[in-house]
This record gives C-alpha cells, sequence and structure tokens, in this order.
C-alpha cells in the first residue's frame, strides 16, 4: 500500500467526505444495521464542519479513503466530561475497498498524536453498544470500555484510551 496521508479536511473536501460517509452508511445499511441517517451526511449537511476543522480525510495518492470527525467535545454522548482533557472521535468511515487495511486504526492513532499535541491526555469515542463487532474493534485498537450512556433512541457504548499507550 502506499503512503497513507492524515490531515485536517478542507472546505474543498466536503463533497468527499461526504461520499466517503454515505458510502459506508449506505453499506451498514444494507447489512439491516442503520448507522447514520443519509440526509445527514451530504456535502450540504456537513460543509459548516468540514470548513471549520472538524473532519480528518485519509488518503493514499489522489483519492480519498476513509474519514472522521474530531471534536475538543460531545455534550451529548459524554456530557459528564471534564472540558480539555480528550478529544472525541465521531463517524469513522472507510471506503470498502480498503476495508479490512488497518485505516481505522491509523486514523485512531493520528487523533492520539492530535490529542497530544493538544494537551490532552485521552481519544474518546461512541458506538451503538447494540454492535459487538464494532465494539471489539475498537476494544482490540486499545479503546477501554468506559460506560454506556442512553443518547435518544440509543445507548451507546462509551470507550476511551490514553494517548501515551496507544
Amino acid at each position: 500500500m502506499q503512503a497513507l496521508d492524515i490531515r485536517f479536511a478542507r472546505e474543498a473536501d466536503a463533497a468527499l467526505v461526504s461520499s466517503i460517509l454515505v458510502e459506508a452508511a449506505t453499506w451498514i445499511a444494507s447489512a439491516e444495521q442503520p448507522l447514520w441517517p443519509i440526509d445527514q451526511l451530504s456535502a450540504e449537511a456537513i460543509a459548516p464542519d468540514v470548513g471549520a476543522g472538524s473532519f480528518i480525510l485519509a488518503s493514499v495518492g489522489t483519492e480519498g479513503v476513509a474519514t472522521a470527525r474530531l471534536t475538543q467535545d460531545d455534550p451529548k454522548c459524554w456530557p459528564d466530561a471534564v472540558p480539555g482533557v480528550a478529544v472525541y472521535v465521531h463517524r469513522v468511515a472507510v471506503r470498502r475497498a480498503w476495508a479490512g487495511r488497518g485505516l481505522a486504526g491509523m486514523m485512531l492513532a493520528w487523533c492520539d498524536r492530535h490529542a497530544e499535541r493538544m494537551g490532552c491526555g485521552l481519544v474518546r469515542l461512541d458506538c451503538d453498544a447494540r454492535r459487538p463487532k464494532l465494539c471489539a474493534l475498537y476494544e482490540g485498537l486499545g479503546f477501554r470500555y468506559h460506560s454506556e450512556r442512553n443518547v435518544g433512541h440509543h445507548t451507546v457504548a462509551r470507550y476511551e484510551r490514553n494517548v501515551t499507550n496507544s
């Protein structure tokens, strides 16, 4: 595999980020496990967050292959969190053609380094608690189960990882 380049997405990348998210959401929905509402993933819907520097984009050569949203807080899933101790990862998505190559782990390692540069000791994320394979993926990447929380109609499993131990 060529070198993986991970960087913050720019405003001009909104359509590319959207296409990766929509591909992942469509694939998961085809397995009758809807993940994210497609209408929330359009380039127009995510453009403000992309423009604000909240999405990272992984590319191999000129091809965008994965993305994730990275924030400094998560009031829905982590309202009890102390500000400034963690960064929060959302919507990790890898193009199907690139699945199984460790890209999610590489992107999360990039998030660890970013958190450390920001003076944060933790990377946190959450996922649907009813998805044991996804929970196992995060645990296999060194994330520790923290707790569960009800968010709307969903129960999320909350995970965290120390950036110095990744």
